[in-house]
């Protein structure tokens, strides 16, 4: 691998200096991956892969960019880059900030603090900011500092911008799946605790703060049949155990699991158990002490 000359460019700018970790060769050629070792650095390195794919490792894995994608890596997170190909080219641009004086904040820290903070690598595979990219790496063969400076601002806040986003975006799918698992609790609790009611969907839906239609929807994603059914089963099930456990007459049976009629509860039992309720007790009686 071809030692790169970087130098140091640093510029002072509402009361902090920004400083850039510069390389002016036209690309960096991997053409001796032996020489390649695990590193770190105490500044945020945008990198873009410019021919071939590479491979950013780090100790917890794997990360592979693409021709034309970009990747920021964190402050003093080890990594090394890789690649199957000797012709493989990238080129990387290192950034820090440091206050001037304390107690001070502003947006330029808020923008530098959102990379200098991060503790993973962010990889950008938007056209945009490739360009944006490619403008700025050029921009470092020429003495334009200050505006170089500017063009990484520009860049790094459509980065954040768009990972922002990103986070609002699995946060927000994240808070949605938590959601949903405490609903189907919740589904599974009123099952199992109100089923002996006269419970409808419209019912349920309102506890759940949910629609009947979504109901429905979920209870055949949950149990595989509607809600009603749903509710019949467990009545059955119930009335099936205290055939087994109790001297109490089948019509009562019926009752208290929340049939309507001794009709619809023998009906619904031939149904799922292929005998009376008489014939089930009798073949599946317990002892009672």
């Amino acid at each position: 691998m071809n030692t790169a000359p970087f130098y140091e460019y640093s510029i002072n700018i509402d009361g902090y200096e920004i400083c850039l970790m510069l390389d002016r060769t036209d690309n960096y050629k991997d053409d001796n991956l032996s020489v390649l070792t695990m590193h770190n650095h105490a500044y945020a390195e945008l990198f873009i892969c410019t021919e071939d794919p590479i491979i950013i490792k780090t100790e917890s894995g794997l990360i592979q960019l693409q021709p034309d994608e970009i990747a920021v890596i964190p402050p003093n997170l080890m990594h090394i880059c890789i690649s199957d190909s000797h012709e493989t080219e990238w080129k990387a641009l290192g950034f820090s900030i440091f206050p001037k004086s304390f107690n001070q904040s502003s947006d330029m820290e808020n923008l530098f603090g959102f990379f200098m903070k991060n503790k993973e690598i962010i990889t950008v595979k938007e056209p945009e900011s490739y360009i944006k990219a490619a403008e700025l790496f050029r921009l470092q063969k020429t003495n334009s500092g200050l505006t170089l400076v500017f063009n990484l601002c520009e860049l790094l806040s459509q980065i954040s911008d768009t990972q922002t986003v990103k986070m609002k975006n699995k946060t927000a799918t994240e808070s949605s799946l938590e959601s949903d698992l405490s609903r189907l609790k919740l589904l599974d609790q009123i099952i199992e605790v109100d089923f002996t009611k006269k419970l409808t969907s419209a019912d349920i839906a309102e506890k759940l703060f949910i629609s009947p239609r979504q109901l429905e929807r979920i209870s055949k994603k949950r149990y595989g049949r509607s809600i009603r059914a749903q509710i019949i089963e467990k009545r059955l099930n119930t009335a099936a155990e205290l055939l087994c456990t109790t001297n109490m007459t089948a019509e009562k049976i019926g009752i208290i699991v929340g049939f309507g009629s001794t009709a619809g509860f023998l009906r619904g039992f031939s149904k799922k158990y292929g005998l009376t309720p008489t014939e089930y007790r009798k073949n599946n009686k317990r002892l009672l002490y």
